[in-house]
């Protein structure tokens, strides 16, 4: 049997109620991890121009089966590929946003999740 022949099939259904942190202004859906038995997804907040680059702060919730739903500190994640920083303009955003994102890194800090 080749491997596009498995279904996988989860141990415990899709925390489907489960909150997205106050921080994260979207999440992604969850998807089942089968070497973790658990559901996972990333939470996030981007920081992006319009023609794309920019960068996220996120985090990957875990789902357990007993119901309990973790959100580990978030990460800055820096996506540039393809893209430059070619004018002033450009500069101040990006220090801007990397303000915000560390006004909302100090907030989950501080125990504001």
């Amino acid at each position: 049997m080749s491997t596009t022949d498995q279904t996988i099939t989860p141990k415990f259904p899709e925390p489907v109620d489960a909150e997205v942190p106050a921080w994260a202004t979207q999440a992604d859906e969850w998807q089942w991890v089968t070497v973790d038995d658990v559901w996972q997804r990333t939470v996030s907040r981007p920081f992006r121009w319009a023609e794309g680059g920019g960068f996220d702060v996120a985090s990957t919730q875990e789902a357990s089966a007993d119901g309990t739903v973790t959100t580990p500190p978030p990460e800055v994640m820096v996506d540039l590929e393809g893209d430059t920083i070619d004018n002033a303009a450009d500069a101040r955003q990006l220090g801007q946003w990397l303000i915000e994102a560390a006004e909302v890194m100090e907030a989950i800090e501080d125990g504001a999740r």
